[in-house]
């Protein structure tokens, strides 16, 4: 099963990409320098965001899940493999087991409950 969907972005000069991607998400650099400002964490009650540079050719893997933004001086390409997001399967298995879980007891959906 394939847990990463690779994204090919044009950053112009000047411009700003905010994205949300998951923790282990590998940034690659072509063309430009590329900022990267990783999604904000708490430090006590401190908010901190760690920013990383990444040259041409150049790799980075983010730290944590979250909104992230890109940015660049020149135009660069930049390949954003994005991991997969562990939340969103174990989500999936869980609302299927509820609904196996109803069948099994005859208890109505949730979605017959809405008036």
């Amino acid at each position: 099963m394939n847990h990463t969907t690779t994204l090919k972005l044009r950053i112009e000069p000047g411009q700003a990409r905010l994205h949300l991607l998951a923790g282990g998400s590998r940034i690659t650099a072509a063309g430009a320098t590329v900022r990267v400002d990783e999604a904000p964490q708490w430090l006590a009650e401190t908010v901190l965001r760690a920013s990383s540079i990444i040259r041409p050719g150049g790799e980075f893997v983010l730290r944590h899940a979250g909104w992230v933004t890109l940015s660049t001086d020149g135009a660069a390409d930049v390949w954003v493999e994005a991991a997969a997001r562990p939340q969103a399967e174990v989500v999936g298995v869980l609302r299927a087991l509820v609904r196996r879980w109803r069948r099994r007891i005859g208890a109505p959906s949730s979605a017959s409950h809405a008036a």
